[in-house]
C-alpha cells in the first residue's frame, strides 16, 4: 500500500500543479487581451455577425463588393452615424 499512496501523492500534485499553470496561462491571456482592448480607440458596434456577412449585404451577392470604407463606416457605425472617438473604459 506504500506504493500506492505514493503515487496518488505524485498524481495529486500533479493535478495541482497542471491546474495552476492552466490558470495562470489563462489569467495571463485575459490580461493580455485586456491591455489591447483598452488600447483600442474605435470599437465595432456589429456584434456576432461576421463581416463577410455585411460585404455580402452591401453588394458583395451581385458581385460588387463594398469599398475598405463603406465596410469601415458599416461596422463601428452608432445609430447610423459615426462618432468621432469613443473610448472603452473597463
Amino acid at each position: 500500500m506504500g506504493m500506492v499512496s505514493k503515487l496518488l501523492k505524485v498524481f495529486s500534485f500533479y493535478k495541482y500543479l497542471h491546474k495552476k499553470l492552466i490558470v495562470e496561462q489563462v489569467q495571463a491571456r485575459s490580461n493580455k487581451n485586456a491591455t489591447n482592448r483598452a488600447k483600442l480607440k474605435m470599437l465595432h458596434h456589429i456584434g456576432t455577425k461576421p463581416i463577410r456577412e455585411i460585404i455580402y449585404q452591401k453588394g458583395g451577392k451581385d458581385g460588387n463588393p463594398p469599398d475598405l470604407a463603406t465596410i469601415f463606416f458599416e461596422t463601428r457605425k452608432k445609430d447610423n452615424k459615426l462618432e468621432r472617438l469613443y473610448f472603452f473604459k473597463g
